[in-house]
């Protein structure tokens, strides 16, 4: 993603990217296995909302895949 919305390369004149040029601000929520919690992500989303003026933060993008688990017992129209 970064590499599509960041490139600062020209062909034909013309940038390549969407936004050549932009400053990213990279938000790290998994541990070095790439393992976490929705808990670490809600707080990952806290701290940028807390430093959006900070770093002017002006867009969000999150890639995430997270198995689905459900309390045992329960069947899927309970918990849906």
């Amino acid at each position: 993603m970064a590499g599509i919305i960041g490139n600062s390369d020209k062909e034909d004149g013309q940038y390549v990217g969407i936004a050549p040029g932009v400053n990213f601000v990279s938000v790290r929520v998994l541990d070095d296995t790439c393992t976490g919690t929705y808990a670490d992500v809600l707080r990952g989303l806290n701290w940028v909302v807390q430093n959006k003026a900070r770093y002017n933060i002006r867009v969000l993008n999150m890639s995430m895949y997270a198995t689905l688990s459900r309390p045992t017992g329960l069947t899927p129209t309970i918990w849906l």
